[in-house]
């Protein structure tokens, strides 16, 4: 890791928070150069561009498509795009370091034009016992097997999390399973209106930490304008049955899709939102930035 440091007559005092949100940054702009290549391949799915300067989109295969749905597609979680997503979520607004952050790398797979896979590692940083924990979460994977019907898209299949948290306070130490379920009504132009759920129940791992029996819960509502798209905020509902605990965030989520100079699409957003916790836990405003890439012509 390089560090710039910049000598003046105050230095700040420098806390794990901040090193924790540059390190964050550094990773980032390390896999900027790797992903801009991978945008960049995109170009492939295009045909030869018209005198205009825009280009055409080869319709051999049935996952191209024109700038104009990307927009739609990318706010859809049912779409056959892959994807690669990167989330940060500062937990912290009041600044009394009584909050987190952290960052969530969210890869979305097609297998088959029926088939998608979604893949949630997040990295955190959490106060626990009056010190800052630094690490790897539990990885979560979601598996659609997608049911078109005409103005819908189901998708039902196995969710999975498996104990890859490198601290005790940063997961659950289970490995747990339970089933998925995604509906998105497309039937109204330009909107997109639907929920995502999953259910955990831990089947494995180490004895002494408490079982996993968890429910969440994603409304979607996405509409789509000239200028982006506008909508409900992606965080997730969450019900944890084991110690009788309910989250629900509520917030919007304000975005846009931008087609680059080679028609490389990627999607970025801004969602604020504030968290109702029960059981006397303190209420929490939050903010999350998304970046995303897109590569409308992967296929197998």
């Amino acid at each position: 890791m390089y560090e710039l440091i910049i000598t003046t007559l105050h230095r700040p005092k420098v806390t794990t928070r901040m090193v924790f949100r540059r390190g964050i940054i550094g990773i980032l702009l390390m896999l900027a150069a790797p992903m801009a290549t991978f945008a960049a391949d995109t170009t492939t799915a295009l045909g030869p561009p018209h005198t205009d300067g825009t280009a055409t989109v080869a319709p051999a295969h049935p996952n191209h498509a024109t700038p104009v749905s990307l927009a739609e597609k990318a706010t859809d979680p049912s779409a056959v795009l892959m994807q690669m997503q990167f989330q940060y979520h500062d937990l912290d607004i009041g600044g009394d370091g009584l909050g987190g952050a952290k960052v969530i790398a969210q890869p979305v797979l097609p297998i088959s034009p029926k088939n998608v896979v979604r893949a949630t590692l997040p990295f955190l940083s959490k106060p626990v016992a009056g010190q800052r924990e630094n690490g790897v979460g539990d990885l979560v994977i979601l598996d659609f097997q997608l049911i078109q019907t005409k103005h819908s898209t189901i998708g039902v299949g196995p969710a999975l999390s498996l104990p890859t948290a490198t601290d005790n306070a940063l997961g659950s130490g289970k490995f747990a399973l339970g089933p998925d379920v995604l509906w998105i009504y497309k039937g109204m132009k330009k909107m997109q209106v639907g929920m995502l759920a999953e259910y955990l129940v831990s089947v494995a791992g180490d004895g002494a930490r408490a079982d996993v029996n968890e429910f969440l819960w994603q409304p979607i509502y996405t509409r789509h304008f000239k200028w982006g798209y506008f909508g409900w905020g992606s965080q997730q509902w969450s019900v944890d049955f084991e110690n009788d605990l309910v989250s629900i965030p509520l917030g919007v989520n304000i975005g846009k899709v931008f087609m680059s100079s080679k028609k490389s699409p990627w999607n970025i957003s801004f969602q604020p939102y504030y968290t109702v916790n029960n059981r006397g836990r303190s209420n929490e405003w939050a903010v999350e930035f998304q970046f995303v890439l897109i590569r409308p012509g992967f296929k197998w």
